[in-house]
């Protein structure tokens, strides 16, 4: 389940939770400081509407990865 465009947080922290993915892991892979992700996740900051197709790419790669 990817967030959606403009997704809360919430959902965000939900995808990476599934991913078994820590903040730092997810923004390494995104290029971004683990306190942004973290600061997307709580809110602070608003999840860009674009990181939907970040994290579909970086899904894809962790599935072909774990085959």
């Amino acid at each position: 389940m990817l967030p959606t465009p403009g997704a809360a947080g919430s959902e965000l922290r939900t995808w990476r939770a599934l991913q078994g993915l820590t903040l730092k892991q997810l923004a390494e892979a995104l290029g971004v400081h683990w306190i942004t992700v973290q600061r997307w996740e709580t809110g602070v900051l608003g999840v860009p509407p674009y990181l939907h197709l970040a994290l579909r790419e970086l899904e894809r790669q962790l599935t072909d990865d774990a085959a």
